[in-house]
């Protein structure tokens, strides 16, 4: 009986052998080996055959640090760049209720037959024609739509 065992042993002495055998460093540098490969992200190197089986991730460009004072002034110019488009915001806002409120106006002036003038290059004034009035209505009754929707 003994014997039969010895005789299996030794047959498969050959098939442990060949396990594969892995090298590779630790995040200390030390050297390991081990029948199991280490965590997939460390290069390790196959004794057995000599290859390298995992490969070291591919290097990422760290972002550089910003540092608190540069954060700040990032801050404080986006805040200064936020406040600067809601004035102009506000300043478009009252610019369009003002032309608005002209808008109607003339269109009220049209209608109601009055006198209406605009100024030529010479500083003249130019009257409205009676047979101009419809055109100028038709215009009037557009900016009411441009400026005060």
């Amino acid at each position: 009986m003994q014997g039969k065992l010895f005789l299996v042993m030794v047959l498969m002495l050959p098939i442990l052998a060949q396990a594969e055998i892995y090298k590779w460093k630790d995040s200390n540098g030390v050297v390991r080996y081990s029948d199991t490969p280490p965590a997939s992200n460390v290069p390790t190197e196959s004794l057995r055959t000599g290859k390298v089986i995992n490969s070291p991730p591919p290097a990422v460009a760290a972002k550089p640090a910003v540092s608190p004072e540069a954060a700040a002034i990032k801050r404080q110019e986006d805040a200064e760049a936020s406040k600067k488009d809601e004035q102009k915001k506000e300043a478009e806002k009252k610019a369009k209720a003002q032309n608005c409120l002209a808008a109607k106006d003339n269109l009220q002036s049209y209608e109601q037959g009055a006198l209406v003038y605009k100024m030529n290059e010479k500083g003249e004034r130019e009257y409205t024609e009676d047979a101009d009035r419809p055109a100028a209505i038709e215009a009037a009754k557009k900016d009411v739509a441009k400026y005060c929707n």
